[in-house]
C-alpha cells in the first residue's frame, strides 16, 4: 500500500467537532485544540459520569487523503481494548455453562503445545504461556493480508510454550485470538455476530462492530513523519480476531464500561471474577488507579491507531480516547482528562521546539550502549532533525527543547547530551549510555 503524505495545513489546525455537557471545559479543550495544533494528536475522547457524557469532541482527519473530518461518529480501530469485550463474551458463556474457568485449550485446540495444562483462566489473565502471535519474526510480512484461522492455527501450532501455564503473567495476544476462536465455536455464530448480539445491540452500540469497515465511516490511521503524518498500513481485521478487530467510539466505550460495571451485561459474581487481579490483571482488565481511585480498563494499539478507556466503578466515572495519529504520551492526556474530572490541578503542556545547527545535531550521530541494558540506541541526522531507533524496533523523531535535550512526547521519552555520552529518561528509567567507537 502506497503511503501518503499531505501538507502540513491540510493535518493541522482543524477541530471539527466538540460538544460539552455540564461543566466548565474551556481547558480541557484547549488541551486537545494545543495537542492538535502542534501535531500531536487527531482523534476523539470522552468523559462520562453515570449514563451521561459530560464531555467528548472529535479533532483532526478521519481520513486526510479525501479531506474527511473527525467527527462524533467516526470509528476507530481500538486494538486492544477489544480484550475486554472478549472477556466479558466468555463469561456471558461461563453463566450460561458452556465454559468454565478451569476448561481446559485442549478441549478446542488440542494440537497447541501444552494444550492440556492451559486452562480458559490462564488465557483470560495471560498466564498461558502462549507465544504471541503478533512477537512472530514473519509477522510484518503477513499482518496486511487475508488469513483464514487455519492458517493462523497452523502458524500457532509452530509456537513452543514460553513457560509453564500459570507460572507467571506475560501479555499474548493468541490467547486472545484463540478466546475468540472458542467462542464462535460455542456460540455458533462469528465473532462479528457475538459482538452484535451479545454487547452492541443490547446496549443499542450503533458504531461498534467487529472484522470490516462499517458505512465509510471509519477513520485511517497515521505516523508521524517530519513536519506531517504518514497514512499507515493496516492490519486485516482477519488477523487480530477477539485480540483486536473491534471498532468503536470513545463515547460507546464508555456506555460499554458502564454496563459492565452496572451489571447490564454478566452477574456480580462474574464481575468479582473479571476484576480479581494477579499481577495487577483480571479478565480482560488492567488495574488502572489515578491517586486513590480503584479504575479498570485497557489500553489498545494497532497500526497508527491508538486507545484507552478506563472506569471508576466508587464515582461511576470513565473516560476514553480513540486517536488515529499520536505523537504524544497517552498516558500524559489520559492524566489531564481525570484531573478535569475529578476537579484535580493539572498544566498544559509546553511545546517549544527550537532550531539546532547542523553542526551540532551532526555531533550527536552515533550508537550508544549502557552495561547490562538490552538495547542499544542509534542516533541519526537528517533534515534537521534527530532521528533515534532502539535495537529491532523502528526509528522515531525526536523534538529539541535545548541544544542538547531532546524528547519523544509520545513515548515520555527524554535524551541529553553531554560530554560524549547520552542520558536517557522514560518513566522511572534513568541512564547513561555511552558511544560506541
Amino acid at each position: 500500500m502506497k503511503k501518503t503524505v499531505l501538507p502540513l495545513i491540510l493535518c493541522y489546525g482543524l477541530i471539527c467537532f466538540l460538544s460539552v455537557r455540564g461543566q466548565d471545559t474551556q481547558r480541557i479543550d484547549s488541551l486537545f485544540r494545543l495537542l492538535s495544533d502542534n501535531r500531536k494528536f487527531m482523534g476523539a475522547a470522552a468523559i462520562m459520569r453515570s449514563d451521561s457524557l459530560i464531555y467528548h469532541g472529535a479533532w483532526g482527519y478521519a481520513n486526510i487523503e479525501d479531506s474527511v473530518p473527525a467527527d462524533s461518529g467516526t470509528v476507530y480501530r481500538i486494538g486492544s481494548v477489544s480484550k475486554t469485550f472478549t472477556a466479558v463474551m466468555a463469561m456471558q458463556m461461563m453463566e450460561a455453562g458452556l465454559l468454565a474457568p478451569d476448561d481446559k485449550l485442549a478441549r478446542f485446540f488440542p494440537q497447541l503445545d501444552g494444550a492440556d495444562r492451559i486452562t480458559i483462566d490462564h488465557m483470560l489473565r495471560h498466564r498461558s504461556g502462549l507465544f504471541s502471535l503478533t512477537s512472530d519474526s514473519a509477522y510484518t510480512e503477513f499482518y496486511t493480508k487475508a488469513h483464514s484461522r487455519r492458517q493462523l492455527l497452523e502458524r500457532i501450532a509452530t509456537y513452543r510454550l514460553q513457560f509453564e501455564p500459570g507460572s507467571r503473567m506475560e501479555y499474548s495476544n493468541t490467547n486472545y485470538l484463540l478466546l475468540g476462536w472458542l467462542l464462535e465455536d460455542l456460540s455458533g455464530l462469528s465473532f462479528a455476530e457475538l459482538l452484535q448480539r451479545r454487547i452492541a445491540k443490547p446496549l443499542g452500540l450503533k458504531y461498534t462492530f467487529a472484522e470490516a469497515p462499517h458505512h465509510g465511516i471509519a477513520a485511517r490511521s497515521y505516523s508521524p513523519e517530519g513536519q506531517a503524518w504518514k497514512l499507515e498500513e493496516a492490519t486485516h481485521m482477519s488477523i487480530p480476531g477477539g485480540a483486536g478487530n473491534i471498532c468503536s467510539t470513545p463515547q460507546e466505550l464508555l456506555v460499554f464500561y458502564h454496563a459492565l460495571f452496572s451489571g447490564r451485561l454478566i452477574s456480580a459474581q462474574s464481575l468479582a471474577q473479571m476484576t480479581d487481579l494477579q499481577d495487577n490483571f483480571g479478565y480482560g482488565l488492567f488495574f488502572m488507579p489515578f491517586y486513590d481511585l480503584r479504575g479498570y480498563g485497557h489500553t489498545g494499539g494497532i497500526d497508527g491507531f491508538r486507545s484507552v478507556a478506563v472506569y471508576f466503578p466508587e464515582s461511576r466515572t470513565g473516560a476514553a480516547i480513540c486517536s488515529n495519529a499520536l505523537n504524544y504520551n497517552q498516558n500524559e492526556i489520559l492524566i489531564a482528562m481525570l484531573s478535569h474530572a475529578f476537579g484535580r490541578k493539572w498544566q498544559l503542556p509546553v511545546f517549544d521546539q527550537i532550531e539546532v545547527s547542523e553542526q551540532v545535531l551532526e555531533s550527536y550521530v552515533g550508537t550508544y550502549a549502557a552495561d547490562g541494558f538490552p538495547l542499544k540506541l542509534t542516533i541519526r541526522h537528517r533534515n534537521g532533525r534527530l532521528f533515534g531507533q532502539g535495537t529491532g524496533q523502528p526509528e522515531f523523531p525526536f523534538e529539541a527543547r535545548s541544544e542538547s535535550t531532546f524528547v519523544f512526547d509520545a513515548a515520555g521519552l527524554s535524551i541529553t547530551f553531554s560530554d560524549g555520552k547520552l542520558f536517557l529518561r522514560q518513566g522511572g528509567l534513568r541512564l547513561e549510555m555511552s558511544r560506541e567507537p
